[in-house]
């Protein structure tokens, strides 16, 4: 004892009856080494506590996922829109918009076409992708109530291959907010039909 006593902080050194207490745990009475009996200590009063919600290391990792994700469906968004002929003077990225309740941004802007164009990411998790469009539906309703002189295009970006027919539900709900939706592959008809419409000026 005198040994393990040695090897421990004053605070944690054992008294007879408290080494014996612990000896007591061993079976048959076989009094365990130093080097176990420090273990035990250590493990018992001085290391951390195991965390208890093993899903919290989970969520950082899924929120950063979709900081990329949602990058590249902007960088998606405004790549098309150059190679579709748009100018950059043409282009607003990250779009400021004054709702009712406060000032929103939204992923491009066309002024000269009053368009506005916002993505909505496709999640494996089908439900989450229809709180996005829910969530953008409200955002809009929001600005609308300040302003009804332009229009808004969701663009649905997926990395996943979700089939178009499981967001129909999404399409709807967006539809029923005057919002059109659109596919991140159909962005070059999209905006081809937009320079048709307003006669915008083509960049070289």
């Amino acid at each position: 004892m005198t040994a393990l006593n040695e090897r421990l902080p004053e605070s944690l050194a054992l008294t007879a009856p408290r080494f014996a207490e612990v000896n007591a745990e061993n079976p048959a009475g076989v009094q365990a080494a130093d080097d176990a009996l420090l273990d035990y200590l250590l493990r018992t009063f001085v290391e951390p506590p195991k965390p208890r919600d093993v899903e919290s290391a989970r969520q950082p990792v899924v929120r950063r996922a979709h900081t990329v994700l949602r990058r590249k469906a902007v960088s998606t968004i405004v790549a098309a829109a150059r190679k579709a002929g748009l100018r950059k003077e043409d282009l607003e990225v990250e779009a400021k918009v004054k709702g009712r309740t406060r000032e929103w941004h939204l992923d491009l802007r066309i002024p000269r076409a009053r368009r506005f164009l916002q993505h909505v990411l496709v999640l494996p998790e089908i439900e989450e992708t229809y709180h996005e469009a829910a969530a953008l539906a409200r955002i809009w309703q929001d600005i609308r109530s300040r302003q009804r002189t332009s229009s808004l295009t969701a663009v649905f970006y997926s990395t996943n291959g979700v089939p178009k027919s499981k967001l129909k539900a999404g399409e709807e709900l967006l539809a029923a907010d005057d919002i059109e939706a659109v596919y991140s592959a159909q962005l070059p008809t999209h905006y081809g039909e937009l320079l048709g419409q307003q006669k915008l000026p083509r960049g070289s």
